[in-house]
């Protein structure tokens, strides 16, 4: 006899006579039946006797089938059909047994199982078990009520689990620090292990191993102790001696030396389907959710709590080794009081999605959605408000690589230390159609943390009224597109728009209202384009500031400062064409380094529209030709001078008996004006070449 269970309740004001109704109208089994007022659809009824019971418990009195060959379950709104034979229930879910007669067991049909909560005991065990039994068959709904968990919920691969609003989760689990003890636990099951026999490189689709890990067909993980991860199949087999060279059905995307471990997995967790339908997991433990190499799985419709007084690790992880899995529309809340490492969690997966979700915390939880180690991850229209270190983290865990080729689509990410923060090498990311304002420092810092990164791209980002800086790049050749730096920093002697790196290429960059003290600052050795800016400041301090031994560009741009306040202010090689500075003291600040002011600007609109300290130069100038020796020449230091450049030489105030002017170019060093009239002392207005090469 089967072990009692606590289904959903009898239907609201269903009365159903106990017997056998007779033969109801013939359907196929894609039509809907209704016996009892029962929708029963998509089963075969067709020659069959249908019995209708009230309950589960009057099934289980019953004394024999009788004719009948299916039954109708109005406590479960279930159909189940007899089968002759075994009477032990095998799973306790999908079987019934009956008190005595022709041996046999009613099997559940249909596509649906609807359960309500224990009146005591452990609700989790008792799902567990369901979801077992049902692996796959079909989908185990949760009635309204309140379901306690006393250990962590195994989920099978094909589950289909659905709540509603008015189901909660309510967990007992301990946080003993242990990330299995979760809420709802999917892993997977190890085989065989062995080591690589040779080094494996990004890319490779090979694998050579001494061990027998299995035949064709077979799944594998190759994991190093800092978290990189690869799960692939085996699509061949070349055997040479003791060695096998498994032929892998993708490129491998991390790199794995001898070391590192290979693992054939019999089984892993896939195609799992979690529609909370608005439902609530609340309580305590070390995580709610738990997907341990996942594949296919989606988390979705639910809304995850953390009251005061609770501390958590992460709430929900898809974990090492996971592919193709989904968060969609969950809701996380952590109350103030309560501790959480972060609210969602991405670990060493490919693939995965993070869609219409918000999480919101206080600055004790660390982080709002974290990405570790993680490959091709598409965070899309999310909000993550709060958060003591950043509301969005693309990071790793125990090594440089980080996450790699990262797309953030739309979503808000405010209110948190950092709005978004990449770090640990992590690259290749792009930040599009993203609000990144309104937090507690910057708006969107990538790679300030020392360990080199590149290929970022950011596109139509709004990182407004931060409390220090809107934008801080240290990845190299990060390019941007429609950034508005607006308004960052707190007080005066503190707050940046934008803070460059090498390679840095944006365009169309907006800053209204000020910014503290510089609206865009870059300091470093290489190359860096700023175009179409449109800059004003309202703070006394240089606009835009430029060190470092780098060569910059400022093309079509308008920079509006205040009285007593520099527009540009450059210590490094700079090219300047098409704009327009004014509304402030001084226009152009060369400190050190060579400065070109190409065609098409305007400082008129700057008490000094130029000034020249220390040994910065510009090139426009003055010389004064000097005749010795038989020869008038002058010579002009321009340390940066390249090979295509070339001087135009005017006469200024003619001096001696002026003649024509020949230059002769030293790249690196400078040039030589030379006077074909021995006795030439004319002072000289010379322009260096415009354009850069």
């Amino acid at each position: 006899m089967r072990t009692r269970l606590r289904l959903a309740a009898v239907l609201s004001g269903l009365v159903v006579a106990l017997g056998y109704e007779g033969l109801p109208a013939a359907k196929s089994s894609d039509e809907k039946c209704k016996v009892g007022g029962i929708v029963c659809g998509g089963v075969e009824l067709e020659s069959k006797k249908v019995a209708v019971f009230a309950t589960l418990d009057e099934v289980e009195a019953s004394p024999s089938p009788g004719e009948a060959k299916a039954i109708v379950v109005a406590e479960t709104k279930s159909i189940y059909l007899f089968s002759p034979g075994d009477v032990t229930p095998p799973d306790h879910v999908v079987v019934l047994g009956h008190k005595g007669g022709q041996p046999g067991r009613w099997i559940h049909s249909g596509e649906e199982l609807v359960l309500s909560p224990l009146p005591t005991g452990d609700d989790a065990a008792h799902v567990a078990a369901i979801l077992e039994g049902n692996g796959g068959q079909r989908t185990v709904v949760l009635s309204s009520g309140t379901y306690n968990w006393e250990t962590p919920c195994k989920v099978p691969s094909g589950t289909r689990l659905r709540g509603g609003a008015d189901v909660t989760i309510n967990s007992r689990l301990p946080n003993n620090g242990v990330y299995v003890t979760a809420a709802f636990l999917a892993f997977n099951t190890a085989g065989a292990s062995g080591h690589p026999e040779s080094p494996v490189a990004i890319g490779d689709t090979t694998i050579k191993t001494t061990t027998d890990l299995g035949p064709v067909g077979t799944r594998i993980i190759v994991v190093s102790p800092n978290f990189h991860v690869s799960v692939r199949t085996i699509t061949g087999i070349t055997q040479a001696g003791g060695a096998y060279e498994l032929k892998l059905d993708r490129p491998v995307l991390d790199a794995f030396a001898t070391t590192d471990t290979i693992t054939a997995l019999p089984s892993i967790p896939h195609d799992i389907d979690i529609d909370g339908r608005g439902m609530t997991v609340t309580g305590t433990g070390v995580r709610f959710f738990e997907f341990i190499i996942s594949e296919r799985c989606t988390i979705r419709n639910l809304t995850m709590h953390v009251k005061s007084g609770v501390t958590m690790d992460l709430l929900a992880s898809f974990d090492v080794g996971g592919v193709e899995n989904r968060y969609e529309n969950v809701n996380v809340k952590v109350d103030q009081g309560a501790k959480v490492l972060a609210g969602l969690a991405v670990e060493s997966t490919e693939s995965t999605q993070v869609k219409d979700c918000t999480v919101t915390g206080p600055s004790s939880m660390y982080y709002g959605i974290a990405v570790y180690d993680s490959h091709n991850t598409e965070v899309s229209n999310s909000t993550s408000i709060g958060a003591g270190t950043a509301a969005l983290e693309l990071d790793a865990d125990a090594n440089s690589i980080g996450c790699r080729n990262t797309r953030v689509v739309g979503g808000v990410y405010t209110g948190a230390l950092t709005g978004i923060r990449t770090a640990n090498g992590t690259s290749g990311t792009v930040i599009q159609d993203v609000d990144a304002q309104s937090n507690v420092s910057t708006g969107i810092q990538l790679g300030c943390d020392g360990v080199p990164c590149d290929g970022v791209k950011l596109v139509n980002v709004n990182a407004r009224k931060n409390g220090d800086i809107g934008v801080s790049t240290c990845c190299t050749g990060t390019q941007a597109r429609n950034i508005d730096i607006s308004s960052n920093g707190n007080t005066p002697t503190t707050g940046r728009g934008l803070l460059v790196a090498a390679g840095f290429d944006g365009q169309n960059i907006t800053s209204t209202g000020g910014n503290g003290t510089y609206a865009v600052v870059a300091s470093t050795s290489d190359r860096v384009r700023l175009s179409n800016m449109d800059i004003s400041h309202s703070q006394v301090a240089n606009v835009v500031l430029l060190s470092g031994t780098g060569e910059y560009e400022i093309h079509d741009s308008a920079i509006v400062g205040v009285p007593g306040a520099n527009g540009i202010h450059t210590f490094a090689k700079l090219l300047v064409s098409g704009t327009k500075i004014s509304g402030m003291g001084i226009g152009l600040v060369v400190t050190a380094g060579t400065t070109r002011l190409g065609a098409g600007n305007d400082f008129d609109g700057s008490t000094l529209p130029t000034l020249v300290r220390a040994s910065g130069r510009i090139n426009q100038g003055t010389a004064q030709l000097t005749s010795s020796g038989g020869v008038s020449s002058v010579t002009v230091a321009w340390p940066d001078l390249k090979s295509t450049d070339r001087v135009n030489v005017n006469i200024k105030q003619a001096g001696g008996s002026p003649g024509s002017y020949q230059v002769a170019y030293t790249p690196g060093t400078g040039f030589t004006i030379t006077s074909t009239s021995p006795e030439d002392t004319s002072l000289l207005d010379w322009d260096l070449g415009r354009n850069a090469d």
